[in-house]
């Protein structure tokens, strides 16, 4: 982060514009990860499915060895 504080982000502010910037609050308020965008939600609703199917199925053998 100190990298960017004293490089990336002085440098945005001499070359971005006042669009870029709204551009740039437009993105963020859309309440999206950059990191984990919708590729990794849609994978990670993958496996929280699976996990789901999983407890589901040794709880029905927890019920059957009852």
């Amino acid at each position: 982060m100190q990298k960017e504080e004293q490089h990336f982000l002085p440098l945005a502010e001499q070359v971005l514009s006042s669009a870029d910037w709204s551009q740039i609050e437009l993105e963020l308020a859309g309440g999206r990860d950059p990191l984990f965008g919708e590729r990794a939600e849609e994978r990670f609703k993958n496996v929280r499915e699976r996990l789901l199917a999983w407890e589901q199925e040794y709880r029905t053998g927890e019920e059957l060895d009852q």
